[in-house]
């Protein structure tokens, strides 16, 4: 990737009013506003953020010769509205973005140029570049659209229940959760030539769904809400479904931010949540593995890499509490933590 930061490297320790109680790594150059996206490389240990601040940053992440995460700013663009997604081309050479200017971007991150793809009546809240070459895009207008780069006319559009507010792929599945607590499941590989889900539900959840992810073998899928709470739902066998409270203290419920699989875990995921907090769950077993502590502000974001050995979390104002409470002087901050073999022992859900 082109370099438009001098070297920079990350560090541990206290930062900006964050008390880094995990002594995880701190990425440098951090956005000016809370990160609304989270996406790694498929190919190499580039991270990439999108913010409310408008821009897109990319880091490449390594490790020491010790085993300690080191990190560099490599590149950074801006858009003319907050961006609620990006994700990476399976072959790492582009970036998809999408948020409040309606549109869905395209990023040539060697050569530098960017495409507008195509553009949705509302803003865009999920982005995802499918391995077949094409674009999915769910948008708060109620539709999920696939889009071809080379044409700004969508390939095909699907009218969904609602707004849609998380979406996850796993080619050749996508779940996409809309309000009003709907799922649904599409195979994108025929989406194209047959726009109707292959499953749809409802949330077991009593409020509105705040984040996704399916299951490794895409039999199911996780889900949080504001509520303190997650759900493990399978869609082949419906009463192997679950629901389990998490992050909570006393009568104070926190929303659960972000969740995600592990990638080589085939049932250990992570949830991260506005308590500042993130946690490691073991679903078949029922068991949590590891709860960590508190950065204190919210996580807005958080993402395994690819081989899962890193573990990408972003913590700063959390933009669904509304703006009355907001403030410039909260901080912003990326950390990576990396995952040991000790932190994958086995502990009961409480």
């Amino acid at each position: 990737l082109p370099s438009h930061f001098p070297s920079d490297q990350g560090r541990t320790g206290s930062v900006h009013g964050i008390s880094n109680p995990n002594q995880d790594h701190v990425l440098p150059k951090s956005p000016g506003d809370a990160v609304s996206c989270l996406s790694w490389s498929p190919t190499s240990n580039h991270l990439a953020a999108s913010a409310w601040d408008r821009t897109v940053r990319i880091w490449e992440v390594t490790r020491d010769a010790l085993g300690s995460v080191r990190s560099d700013a490599v590149a950074s663009y801006s858009a003319d509205a907050p961006l609620l997604s990006c994700c990476f081309s399976h072959d790492g050479q582009w970036l998809a973005t999408g948020g409040c200017h309606n549109r869905v971007c395209l990023r040539d991150l060697h050569a530098e140029k960017e495409l507008n793809v195509g553009i949705h009546d509302k803003p865009v809240k999920s982005v995802t570049l499918l391995e077949n070459g094409l674009i999915l895009s769910g948008s708060w207008d109620s539709t999920l659209r696939l889009w071809n780069k080379n044409q700004q006319t969508a390939v095909q559009t699907i009218s969904l229940p609602d707004r849609v507010y998380a979406m996850d792929v796993k080619y050749p599945t996508a779940v996409v959760a809309t309000a009003t607590r709907r799922i649904l499941a599409f195979n994108v590989e025929t989406l194209q030539h047959a726009p109707v889900p292959d499953w749809q539900g409802e949330s077991k959840l009593e409020m509105q769904t705040k984040s996704i992810s399916l299951f490794p073998d895409r039999s199911g899928f996780a889900l949080g809400s504001p509520e303190g709470r997650c759900s493990i739902h399978h869609m082949t066998e419906s009463s192997r479904s679950f629901t389990f409270k998490c992050h909570r203290d006393g009568n104070h419920v926190s929303a659960i931010n972000a969740v995600d699989f592990m990638p080589g875990k085939q049932n250990v995921f992570a949830t991260a949540g506005s308590d500042g907090s993130f946690i490691y769950w073991e679903k078949n077993l029922k068991h949590r593995i590891k709860p960590f502590s508190s950065c204190y502000y919210p996580i807005t974001a958080a993402k395994f890499n690819t081989s899962g050995d890193l573990f990408a979390y972003a913590v700063g104002y959390d933009w669904s509490q509304g703006p009355d409470l907001f403030n410039f002087s909260l901080p912003n901050e990326i950390l990576v933590h990396h995952n040991g073999d000790s932190e994958l022992s086995r502990r009961p859900f409480t």
